[in-house]
């Protein structure tokens, strides 16, 4: 089991000024995607991928990975998603059952509906939604909440991943080989080399030895308030520093089916020599 001194990705959303930068955005959203595509190929869905459930390796460079696979299940001929899991602010749709599907199952599609609204709190420390009432109101008009706050090329990309309906979101294949992903500067060079590129802000956050107290969702501003990216309050630094320990599996995991086996329930992963396997 590894231990993380660097904490989690909410934490590092926090103590930004203002939400990551491009760089940071793309480095981490890139790391994700990878490990989503392997985890979706061998018919996993996390189904609870939100700020807090990414683990920060090292800060410089930027190194994370999932975590908490409480929640994940294999889905197969046998096995299908109909369970109401997860985090409000971050479920899909069809799991709250706010769309018609035509079936009360759900897909790994979910994982990118949630992936959206992570990307979305990268960007500008706020989570798109407030609730179901945000949420039914975009199905509704399909209107981007945010678009005050992210440029026209981000929100073009975050709705890719937000379609009410499942079928018509990114794929994290797809989502890898998009244009702004793959447009300007970020750090990550598809292995465990990472390199700080220009753009890459060293003084956002670091350790600083404080004691931590747990955070919740509710220290994320919601589109509710209207508020501008600017007029968030300066945060606190009390979580800096927080170590996590916890299994998990990086954003690059060759070879692992192999390592694979069938088992019933949630499965738990831990990264043994940058592969991913069951225990």
């Amino acid at each position: 089991m590894e231990y993380f001194p660097c904490g989690d990705l909410h934490t590092f959303i926090l103590e930004s000024q203002g939400g990551l930068s491009q760089p940071q955005i793309k480095t981490v959203t890139i790391q994700l995607l990878e490990g989503l595509k392997i985890m979706h190929s061998l018919s996993f869905c996390h189904r609870d991928l939100k700020p807090q459930n990414v683990l920060v390796v090292t800060w410089f460079p930027l190194v994370v990975k999932i975590a908490d696979f409480g929640t994940t299940k294999e889905a197969g001929d046998e096995t299908a998603l109909r369970t109401i899991v997860g985090t409000p602010d971050y479920l899909a749709p069809e799991v709250l059952g706010i769309i018609d599907t035509d079936t009360s199952e759900y897909t790994d599609a979910v994982d990118m509906w949630s992936m959206g609204c992570l990307i979305f709190a990268m960007a500008t420390k706020k989570t798109p939604f407030p609730g179901t009432k945000g949420l039914e109101a975009f199905i509704k008009r399909l209107t981007f909440p945010g678009d005050r706050l992210v440029e026209a090329e981000l929100e073009e990309f975050i709705v890719g991943f937000m379609r009410p309906m499942p079928g018509e979101r990114l794929t994290a294949k797809q989502a890898l080989d998009h244009a702004w992903l793959n447009s300007g500067d970020h750090t990550w060079d598809g292995e465990t080399n990472l390199s700080n590129g220009p753009g890459q802000e060293k003084a956002t956050i670091g350790p600083t030895g404080n004691q931590a107290g747990n955070e919740s969702d509710d220290d994320y501003d919601t589109w509710d308030t209207q508020d501008e990216v600017d007029s968030v309050p300066p945060l606190s630094r009390s979580s800096v520093g927080q170590g996590r320990m916890i299994s998990s599996v990086g954003a690059r995991q060759p070879d692992i089916k192999s390592n694979m086996r069938s088992k019933k329930g949630p499965i738990y992963m831990k990264t043994i020599s940058s592969h991913m396997a069951l225990i």
